[in-house]
Formats: C-alpha cells, sequence, structure tokens
C-alpha cells in the first residue's frame, strides 16, 4: 500500500498508520500546551523578574532533562509526597 492509496481520514487508514498519526497528533499538542504554559507565565512579570528569557530558558532546559531518562525531547517531572 503506498501513500497514495491512503485515504484523508486517520480511520480508514491502516492500523500502524492510525497508531502513528495518533501518537505525532499527541506530540504537537504536548509541545502547544508547554509553549502556551510558557506564553502565559511570560505576562506575569511578578513571577518571571526582569530577565524572562533566562527563566524561560531554564525552564526549557529542566524540560529535556526531564526527558533525558526516559528517552524524551522533554517532559516535566513530578515529585510525589505521602503522608
Amino acid at each position: 500500500m503506498t501513500a497514495a492509496n491512503l485515504t484523508t481520514h486517520e480511520l480508514d487508514s491502516p492500523p500502524w498508520l492510525r497508531v502513528e498519526s495518533t501518537l505525532m497528533a499527541t506530540a504537537r499538542l504536548l509541545r502547544v500546551a508547554f509553549d502556551a504554559r510558557l506564553a502565559a507565565l511570560m505576562q506575569h512579570a511578578s513571577q518571571v523578574g526582569a530577565e524572562p528569557e533566562k527563566l524561560a530558558e531554564r525552564i526549557r532546559e529542566r524540560a529535556r532533562e526531564a526527558g533525558e531518562k526516559p528517552g524524551y525531547a522533554a517532559a516535566e517531572a513530578f515529585k510525589r509526597f505521602q503522608f
């Protein structure tokens, strides 16, 4: 089966392509959400200080570091506390 034979609707595609398409769509949505969250944070001068780009780079760097171990380009790290 060639790409020319595939339909434009995801559900009409072969199963392997549906999974690939879903994963790529999820990755795009995560990137958009990360960028939107960062942009929203940059609107709060009291939280970002005088150098917002330095803060943004630190946040991106921490996301890259959190993604290294599981093998992702970026991730968020959470700590769970049980009392």
